[in-house]
């Protein structure tokens, strides 16, 4: 679900810049603000994301996901597009190395391969596929605050089942 609304953003960005009139130039900011964003959570996650437990952090950069699309949806500016995307850092950076490092502890050594290799299927290709088709369909017939208030409702949706994820792990520590 998280990443049907990451890969809706991401595919569509450049066009909803363009509908805005934003310059290639600024387009091209927007892609490079969005990707430098994510290199501090790296690299903090890898020193000292060990202290903190990963359904917390998941359920946090599901939030924040679900902030970001909201204010995509409701944006009216390239400006305001671009000063969205260095979300990018708590939202994908987040995610991403904390679903690894996830998906390491909960899947057994002998089968972590397989279980690495579906979670990038997941990510990257079926989302990217029915992101794309879903997308652009919504884009092109309901328009860019649809589309995104959707990409938003996915991410919604990941924040629940992560959220109740996280209560069910909590209240079954405690009994």
């Amino acid at each position: 679900m998280l990443a049907m609304g990451h890969r809706m953003n991401e595919a569509f960005l450049t066009i909803t810049l363009k509908d805005l009139g934003a310059s290639e130039g600024l387009i091209g900011w927007s892609l490079l603000i969005s990707s430098v964003s994510e290199i501090p959570i790296f690299l903090l996650l890898s020193k000292y994301g060990n202290r903190y437990k990963e359904l917390p952090l998941i359920a946090f950069a599901a939030l924040m996901y679900t902030v970001r699309l909201l204010l995509m949806s409701i944006s009216d500016t390239p400006a305001a597009v671009v000063a969205i995307q260095t979300m990018h850092s708590v939202t994908f950076g987040i995610f991403y190395v904390t679903a690894v490092r996830y998906i390491i502890r909960l899947v057994p050594d002998g089968y972590r391969a397989t279980g690495m290799a579906l979670f990038t299927i997941v990510w990257s290709s079926a989302s990217g596929l029915l992101s794309g088709t879903l997308g652009g369909l919504l884009l092109e017939h309901a328009g860019r605050q649809t589309f995104y208030l959707t990409a938003m409702a996915f991410s919604l949706a990941a924040l629940i089942g992560f959220g109740l994820k996280l209560w069910s792990s909590m209240t079954n520590r405690v009994s």
